[in-house]
């Protein structure tokens, strides 16, 4: 954070013109900014330790919340095609079928009564999308299930 204070050029004195580049004798081109300032005083310093860890710490929360919903593509691979025509391959048992279409009637479930908004102290997450999306893929999964039970009854 402290080096984002190299970016604003100081002002030549009583002046709103900005200061040259100065080129020392290695021919490195300095700049004369705010960054020693800021990286001298120990209140900024403190904050700013403090706002790396807080943000480090928001950032911690927020992945395990994210986790929670990445375990639908990881675990339960809703989203791979390879996955939804296995359901041929396998052929399943009418057991098999009826397991298959409660479990996707419980992550539907599941999904729709989990909050879609979380407050991590100063973010806002928002997983609508995600939460429909995982929502019609269980139901997708499900309507699979069932075509592929009604078409080899018997």
């Amino acid at each position: 954070m402290a080096e984002s204070a190299k970016v604003f050029i100081r002002w030549m004195n009583g002046t709103c013109i900005l200061t040259p580049p100065q080129f020392k004798e290695d021919e490195e081109v300095f700049e004369f900014s705010y960054y020693d300032d800021v990286e001298k005083n120990p209140e900024i310093v403190k904050l700013i330790y403090t706002l790396t860890n807080q943000t480090g710490k928001v950032y911690s929360t927020a992945n395990k919340y994210l986790d929670g919903w990445r375990r639908y593509d990881r675990v339960m691979a809703l989203w791979n095609p390879k996955r939804k025509q296995q359901v041929e391959k396998l052929r399943p048992t009418c057991a098999n079928l009826d397991s298959a279409m409660s479990n996707f009637q419980g992550i539907r479930e599941t999904v729709e009564a989990q909050p879609i908004y979380k407050d991590i102290e100063f973010l806002h997450i928002d997983v609508t999308s995600v939460a429909l999306g995982v929502a019609k893929q269980a139901e997708d999964g499900n309507q699979i299930t069932e075509k592929y039970f009604f078409l080899h009854q018997g």
